[in-house]
């Protein structure tokens, strides 16, 4: 027999010790994470990775015909028609979204699978056949046809439906986790009007992507309903069978506009993107940027940083859409509880 103790593995109560809770508090981060403060859940999840202590939630044989409980391991995120995957992952902010999501999937011990919608004719019949323990879906279906596979999707595998706030009310049965894109032109607006100014400039390089055309639409709107005059400098709408003109061509077409057209000093990027390639576009041109108020959305770190004083950033918080999703849909997995839809909504946040 060795004489070397067998090493004893972490436990929950190891976890509740290194965080500084409770063992129902780590509880509560795993199965009900609305009734803990995220600092404490961050605190929770940072112990489980530094321990390497996860919890044990698969569960053996079938589902049982309330269809809860783990069998698989296996989460699908389904990509609907007006997301493919390919635009998806062009948007810095959907990165972190999925990044989010995988990353907390993985941590709870289940693979995520990424599936888009409009390739499966119409869907993946591997779902149909609950191959997969849950779903979450992103985007919008854009059919009737659509949207009635969905609802038949949902009442046979756990699902958890992220959408933007504002969008139209549906009879899937499922949980929504909604980021609200709508009060972003209010977030900036109001900081500018904070700051004084009676003039503004927004810039978009995008008039396909309609969010960003939200943000433009709402800034406008709210900041005019305080008084400050707005400028906007958007590119051609795209003509059909016509190549995309290149962004970089767009950002310096916009930069020469500016400062032909403007006297603004308050200037809101619909993204970082656009905060990056007209900038780069001014300094280009000599101008020195210390005298205009700079404010952009996302908030992505990757982009903001070649900025040696980084300017204000809006962030949609994806990351935490991702974390919210994947427990809401763990809760539906595991409950076996005939429980009513819930809406989470997750609010975007001025970073400084």
């Amino acid at each position: 027999m060795s004489s070397k103790k067998e090493q004893k593995k972490p436990t929950i109560l190891d976890v509740a010790n290194r965080a500084g809770v409770s063992v129902s508090v780590v509880s509560n981060v795993l199965n009900h994470p609305e009734k803990v403060a995220e600092s404490t859940a961050k605190s929770v999840r940072k112990a489980m990775e530094s321990i390497g202590w996860f919890p044990n939630i698969r569960r053996r044989g079938p589902k049982d015909s309330a269809r809860h409980g783990v069998r698989t391991g296996n989460l699908v995120l389904l990509m609907m028609p007006n997301v493919p995957t390919r635009v998806f992952m062009n948007c810095p902010t959907n990165t972190e979204l999925i990044s989010s999501l995988i990353h907390e999937a993985n941590a709870l011990g289940f693979t995520l699978t990424v599936l888009d919608a409009d390739l499966i004719h119409p869907f993946d019949p591997m779902l149909l056949k609950r191959l997969y323990d849950g779903i979450i879906v992103y985007g919008e279906p854009g059919t009737k046809k659509g949207a009635e596979v969905l609802v038949e999707i949902s009442r046979l595998v756990p699902m958890v439906w992220i959408r933007c706030k504002g969008n139209l009310s549906s009879d899937v049965v499922c949980d929504f986790v909604y980021y609200d894109n709508s009060i972003v032109g209010h977030i900036a607006a109001n900081y500018f009007y904070g700051r004084g100014h009676k003039n503004a400039a927004v810039f978009s390089a995008s008039r396909i992507h309609a969010e960003y055309n939200a943000r433009v639409d709402v800034f406008t709107k709210h900041a005019n309903s305080l008084g400050i005059e707005v400028d906007k400098f958007l590119p051609a709408l795209p003509e059909p069978n016509k190549a995309k003109c290149p962004c970089w061509d767009i950002y310096r077409e916009q930069a020469e506009n500016f400062l032909k057209t403007s006297q603004a000093k308050a200037l809101f990027f619909c993204s970082d993107d656009d905060l990056l390639g007209v900038t780069n576009e001014l300094r280009a041109m000599g101008v020195d940027l210390d005298q205009y108020d700079l404010l952009s959305c996302n908030h992505n770190s990757y982009l903001l940083q070649y900025f040696k004083k980084p300017p204000l950033s809006i962030d949609i918080c994806f990351t935490q859409v991702g974390s919210e999703s994947i427990h809401h849909l763990l809760r539906i997995i595991n409950d076996r509880v005939v429980r009513s839809q819930s809406e989470f909504l997750v609010q975007p946040r001025l970073m400084e």
